[in-house]
């Protein structure tokens, strides 16, 4: 999953608003999936992995741990009998303070809350989409015995 949410990185979306650019892309995608299906530990892993191609992209290396964050909260959160989608969602909130503090060393407030923004957004369509790939009954009848 890690793999998968590096190459979702590399076909990332620049999105021009002014004074700046931004990236559209759904690296929290497989993130939360590894959250989910596989536990904190799996889903921590997974989000640090996952996030070095974005954060060697962009300049900051605390997108790492941000996404650490999110696999490893909804991970948690899912193994307390919480519904993926809210497990995910969570971990999206869980993730953001840690985001706004550390993007608010290299950018501008203005800057941060605009990405804050597009972050959850990004985060509640991946969100969406792991609970519905999670109520798959294929998915199911293959992660049935996976327990982390």
């Amino acid at each position: 999953m890690a793999a998968l949410a590096n190459i979702l990185a590399l076909l990332s979306i620049s999105i021009p608003l002014s004074p700046f650019t931004t990236r559209l892309h759904f690296i929290q995608l497989p993130i939360l999936l590894a959250g989910v299906l596989g536990g904190v530990w799996v889903g921590a892993v997974a989000g640090g992995l996952g996030a070095v191609i974005m954060s060697s992209q962009v300049g900051i290396p605390f997108i790492i741990g941000s996404n650490a964050i999110l696999g490893g909260v909804a991970g948690y959160l899912t193994r307390r009998r919480v519904r993926p989608f809210l497990a995910s969602s969570v971990g999206i909130l869980a993730q953001l303070p840690y985001v706004a503090v550390t993007d608010l060393l290299y950018l501008q407030w203005p800057i941060v809350q605009v990405i804050l923004v597009k972050l959850a957004l990004e985060g509640l369509v991946s969100a969406g989409i792991v609970s519905l790939i999670v109520r798959s009954t294929a998915v199911r009848t293959l992660t049935s015995g996976l327990r982390i």
